[in-house]
């Protein structure tokens, strides 16, 4: 994971990713985040909501990386150490769909690790869902995430999964803007 620092110095590229942040947003029909890690908490840099009367609002909220997509995905980056480390600690449950059991918990990270792609439904608060994929460097390391939030009220657990590709494609979009 590059330092905050490193990042941030890539606030053009931030900026240049914005209209593929609108074109995920328009063909999802949720809000488009993307994100960075910073010692182990998740920082939104820009956003794009949703054309919905119905907003998902992530300003200021903390949510526990178990809980949440990206925070999964973030999870997926850790050694095997740092992750069995993680994942001995009480995991909060904010809703009854939240994963809290280590083995079903361990089993969805590292299936991001191979996918690239991690999903929330229900998990951080009942009326949300979200799908995330990781933006690499050219060395294959993530340093960013792209995330669409939408409400569960219309979208399915099988719908948000059928969205990964739009995710991934965007996300290998972005990180060519990063490698330039």
């Amino acid at each position: 994971m590059q330092p905050l620092t490193t990042i941030c110095q890539n606030g053009e590229t931030f900026r240049r990713s914005r209209p593929l942040l609108e074109k995920v947003a328009q063909k999802t029909g949720g809000s488009a985040f993307l994100e960075i890690a910073t010692r182990g908490e998740l920082v939104v840099m820009d956003q794009v909501r949703s054309t919905s009367p119905i907003q998902v609002d992530l300003a200021g909220m903390v949510v526990p990386l178990h809980c949440g997509s990206v925070g999964k995905l973030y999870l997926a980056t850790l050694s095997d150490e740092e992750l069995n480390e993680y994942l001995k600690q009480k995991l909060a449950a904010p809703t009854r769909f939240t994963i809290t059991k280590p083995q079903l918990l361990r089993k969805e990270i590292l299936e991001a690790r191979v996918t690239g792609v991690a999903i929330n439904y229900k998990e951080h608060r009942e009326e949300w869902c979200g799908i995330s994929a990781a933006i690499k460097d050219r060395a294959g390391r993530t340093i960013a995430y792209l995330n669409v939030t939408l409400p569960t009220f219309n979208n399915t657990k099988e719908r948000v999964k059928f969205l990964a590709p739009i995710l991934l494609n965007a996300a290998d979009e972005i990180s060519s803007l990063f490698n330039k």
